[in-house]
């Protein structure tokens, strides 16, 4: 199991489980519920792989069949956008970007090079 699968299962476990107010208001549609639904399937991911010639690497697709959804991390004063892989790869044609971002922030994106 890779670092990365590690890592978002536990993420879904905090989610899940925990009682703040950041998790219960991912839990309350601030996002894809993260149940084993939310996620792409490798073969839809691959379809926009193709449709739009950009080369995902293996955490893309991770990451992506864990949840295709947007949610936000982060607290009120420094919230971060995870997008779903359309948004991503709209925002790639709208603006002509070279890279997939994953997450934007204030004015800032976190990319896939």
């Amino acid at each position: 199991m890779s670092p990365l699968i590690q890592s978002l299962q536990a993420f879904s476990t905090w989610i899940q489980t925990s009682q703040t107010p950041h998790a219960e208001m991912i839990r309350d549609g601030w996002g894809c519920g993260l149940s084993p639904q939310a996620g792409l399937e490798r073969e839809m991911i691959e379809l926009y792989s193709e449709e739009f010639n950009f080369r995902f690497s293996e955490e893309v697709y991770e990451l992506y069949q864990w949840c295709d959804g947007e949610f936000v991390v982060g607290d009120v004063s420094n919230p971060v956008l995870f997008v779903s892989l359309d948004q991503a790869v709209r925002h790639i044609n709208r603006e002509n970007f070279p890279y997939l971002p994953l997450f934007f922030g204030d004015e800032s994106f976190f990319v896939v090079t």
